[in-house]
């Protein structure tokens, strides 16, 4: 069992718990999926159930349940997912960088391109240094990292360890679960 803290959130992962199963992905196709089960437990109530689902090229993280947390969460559960790819090359797995930005007068959430203050701001802290402390291997632009010259060539990645569940959980708790749960913070005030 990994349980790490992120930001006001506790991050519980069970590899013990993980299991194959069936999935459609944001892809829309069905994919035979390796899923690792994981809680987060913060603030106001929220214990929200996630999970890596891993498939041979590709994957996601996704929340799979907000039980009776904060229905700000159930934007989480709707969308809002994590895309985590590996590379055909045998290099790291990677993902995209993108963090929920809320709109309080919709209550709705998008997730928008964002830089490393963004991610310090959402955490109340170093980002990268959590990140690479839960082992990301690297964190730079998409061209940086690997010369991409596409309209995204500025968006930050992270690399990792593709066999490793812990980096796109934590990623997924950083840029999703902390800034619904800042307006949830706000909300609640």
């Amino acid at each position: 069992m990994v349980n790490t803290a992120i930001g006001a959130t506790r991050l519980l992962i069970s590899q013990l718990g993980s299991r194959e199963q069936v999935v459609t992905g944001m892809d829309r196709a069905e994919h035979e999926a390796w899923i690792v089960p994981a809680l987060v437990v913060g603030p106001h109530q929220t214990l929200l159930e996630v999970e890596l689902r891993r498939w041979k090229t590709a994957g996601e993280v996704v929340a799979s349940s907000r039980g009776d947390s904060h229905p700000y969460f159930q934007r989480l559960v709707q969308g809002c997912r994590l895309g985590v790819v590996e590379r055909s090359d045998g290099g790291p797995g990677a993902s995209t960088l993108g963090h929920v930005v809320w709109d309080t007068d919709r209550e709705w959430s998008t997730v928008k391109k964002a830089e490393v203050s963004d991610l310090d701001q959402d955490l109340g802290g170093d980002a990268e240094r959590l990140l690479f402390g839960l082992g990301v291997e690297a964190i730079a632009t998409r061209e940086q990292l690997w010369s991409d010259t596409s309209k995204r060539r500025n968006y930050l990645e992270a690399h990792f360890d593709p066999d490793d569940p812990v980096p796109p959980l934590a990623i997924y708790v950083l840029t999703r679960v902390l800034p619904v749960l800042a307006a949830v913070d706000r909300a609640v005030r």
